[in-house]
């Protein structure tokens, strides 16, 4: 027969309490209650547990060897509910954020948030505009740091981030037409590019086209083109291109949004991890 966590229970706060008496009211039993859970225990084990004195009770030699190990259980019955009703309620939070966010950082910063707290499951999507919206609008997101213009609706958080012209570092940006690496349609990064060169003059043609963000860096670091991207995705083998020494417009401006799933006002994780992304951003 297996040992009842309750009446492990009542044995320790006799023993501990000195009196059953005593150790009733701080389990919210009656005293009956508590002998009768002690006798069952002693019924099982085939040994007395405890004895009667003129104080309360005493622990017999079998008793004071079971102590500790009750103890045991009982601290592993303890920690076994927190971790499983703690797990219940931290449960799991899905993330979306198109490829050039994530690659700036924010996935290092959500398996930083993952690692402090291993009882939340994390789901995080990495996609392009489109299918970042579609996602988010069949709520099957929870979060998402995308583009307003492709996602649409208004975002609970926005910022605008200045883009620079990255090229390898002997790239010559006198060619004409200037050689662009851009994103494939839709994207309002490629259009806001595109409209700072023609407004500056400058003839263009597209030499790369993709949507996907490492191709992209591949492309510039072969040196087939400029393209315009965030700061934090600029890697070893391309350089930043000033504007003023090659007759470049200023890299525009693009904005992102962040957007949380309605029905989730309240709650305490997204708000932590929505504040660290939104930081991680810069």
């Amino acid at each position: 027969m297996d040992l009842e966590i309750s009446a492990l229970r009542c044995f320790i706060a006799a023993v501990r309490t000195g009196s059953m008496s005593r150790a009733a009211p701080a389990l919210g039993r009656t005293q009956p209650a508590v002998s009768q859970q002690i006798k069952r225990l002693e019924d099982v084990l085939g040994r007395p547990l405890v004895r009667r004195v003129a104080t309360g009770v005493v622990p017999t030699p079998e008793g004071e060897s079971l102590l500790p190990l009750a103890e045991r259980i009982l601290a592993l019955s303890d920690e076994a509910q927190r971790q499983v009703r703690g797990r219940a309620a931290i449960g799991r939070r899905r993330i979306g954020m198109i490829e050039d966010v994530a690659a700036s950082g924010l996935q290092m910063a959500l398996a930083d948030f993952a690692h402090v707290h291993p009882e939340l499951e994390l789901d995080v999507l990495v996609a392009e505009g489109e299918a970042l919206r579609d996602a988010f609008a069949a709520g099957r997101l929870d979060l998402a740091i995308g583009d307003p213009a492709i996602i649409g609706g208004t975002p609970r958080k926005r910022r605008a981030f200045p883009l620079v012209w990255a090229a390898t570092p002997d790239f010559d940006a006198t060619r004409d037409p200037f050689p662009l690496v851009l994103f494939r349609h839709p994207c309002e990064w490629r259009v806001r590019t595109i409209d700072a060169l023609e407004h500056r003059g400058r003839r263009w043609r597209a030499a790369f086209e993709s949507g996907s963000l490492t191709a992209i860096q591949a492309a510039v670091r072969s040196g087939v083109g400029a393209a315009t991207l965030l700061v934090g995705n600029i890697e070893t083998g391309m350089t930043v291109l000033e504007p003023r020494e090659h007759d470049l417009p200023p890299a525009p401006q693009i904005e992102l949004g962040l957007y949380r799933r309605p029905g989730l006002r309240r709650d305490n994780i997204l708000d932590r991890i929505e504040n660290l992304l939104w930081r991680a951003l810069g």
